[in-house]
């Protein structure tokens, strides 16, 4: 059970009421009474039950063979027109419980259920359900039940069926509905009024009770909600509220739609586009890795391999990369005039050097330079006469190798 608030309109008024919030486990937490804009404040978060007078809703029940609940909407209205007065499209129809082929139905002027709904949504009140007095009267299977306030008297004589009767008249009314129910008729009449009532030969067991001090507190205690009957249904079912205020945007949502599926396709597309495109790049990648390193058998990643690879060749962070033996050397190369460069190779941090100089003593003193600086190491490797110049084989590393 939800924490609840319910509400009672003052006869005759759809602006002022009582109310009543009733906490989950079942006790009264606080009532009161004034306007609906007032009772507004105290509503939040609690489940609004509109208790409606009795008077303005007629309780009946009609013969609907096989008919499905969905399509009592178009048929009940039509079947009990001969029996009503106003014109049925100015009545809202709501309906309970069916039972051999018959149901049981609320019937109430439409206007009316405007104006309440209207007052409740300014006062900020949401009810999610409008309930007649008379299925809030006690009920107990084998018993009818009477309530009798302000000149009317109320009878629930079925679970979902109840008359609403002049108190001056009820006596008679009561003794017609006694006799229709032939063998069905109650073993006890419950009375509920004020002082003791005035029923004289009714062929059944009567019995009293006073009727409580708060009408409003004591019909609370009776609600059911599966024997309420609530009038919410059909074009006031919270459902279709929603869809009355959802219907103007159908169309503007339907256009967010479609472009939001033409986003997402365009983001496919492109999403697979570039897809493409890494795979083109990443196989470009690994060609041109193996172009400049063919003896590279297994190729994982290449462009990690290739950066590996050159950061080899410039000797990493070392300070005897590529870079600084050619700067060390050269220099010393560039001094010597008649020194010609052969061949030069680079691989694992050594570079091999072939030159030609102009005689074995030169080739001395190129040595002496190049290790003078304390950065590089140089082993002759070979030198021999050739006609008029020496050709020699140089290894050079750094100190650091």
């Amino acid at each position: 059970m939800s924490n609840e608030l319910f509400i009672r309109f003052d006869a005759g008024s759809t602006s002022t009421a009582h109310w009543l919030r009733r906490a989950a486990e079942g006790g009264a937490a606080a009532s009161g009474h004034g306007e609906l804009a007032e009772i507004g404040k105290v509503a939040a978060g609690y489940r609004v039950v509109v208790i409606i007078p009795a008077h303005q809703v007629l309780l009946c029940r009609a013969t609907v063979p096989g008919q499905k609940r969905r399509l009592l909407a178009q048929a009940v209205p039509y079947a009990l027109e001969d029996q009503l007065a106003a014109d049925v499209d100015t009545l809202h129809f709501a309906f309970g419980q069916i039972s051999n082929d018959t149901v049981a139905v609320a019937i109430i002027d439409r206007a009316l259920m405007d104006v309440w709904l209207q007052r409740l949504r300014e006062a900020g009140i949401s009810p999610a359900a409008l309930i007649p007095e008379t299925v809030l009267l006690p009920w107990q299977a084998g018993e009818w039940q009477l309530a009798c306030w302000d000149e009317l008297c109320l009878l629930r004589h079925g679970e979902q069926s109840a008359i609403v009767m002049d108190s001056n008249n009820a006596n008679t009314l009561i003794e017609a509905a006694l006799a229709e129910a032939g063998e069905t008729k109650p073993h006890r009449l419950v009375i509920h009024a004020a002082a003791e009532p005035g029923f004289d030969n009714l062929p059944v067991e009567t019995e009293h009770h006073p009727l409580p001090d708060s009408i409003l507190l004591w019909l609370s205690q009776h609600y059911d909600e599966r024997l309420s009957l609530n009038l919410m249904q059909g074009a006031y079912s919270r459902r279709e509220q929603i869809g009355q205020y959802w219907r103007p945007w159908r169309a503007a949502a339907a256009l967010l739609l479609v472009l939001l599926v033409v986003e997402v396709g365009v983001t496919v597309a492109d999403y697979r586009r570039l897809g493409a495109e890494q795979v083109a790049l990443q196989q470009q990648i690994e060609t041109t890795y193996r172009q400049a390193f063919p003896e590279a058998r297994k190729v994982v990643n290449p462009k990690v391999q290739m950066e590996r690879a050159l950061k080899e060749l410039r000797g990493g962070n070392s300070s005897t990369g590529l870079n600084t033996l050619l700067a060390e050397a050269g220099r010393e190369f560039q001094a010597s005039a008649g020194l010609t460069l052969q061949r030069l190779s680079y691989r694992e941090g050594q570079l091999d050097v072939a030159l030609t100089v102009t005689d074995l003593q030169q080739l001395d003193e190129l040595k002496l330079r190049l290790t003078q600086g304390g950065k590089l190491r140089v082993e002759v490797q070979s030198a021999s006469a050739q006609g008029s110049v020496v050709e020699a084989r140089l290894k050079i590393k750094g100190t650091a190798s």
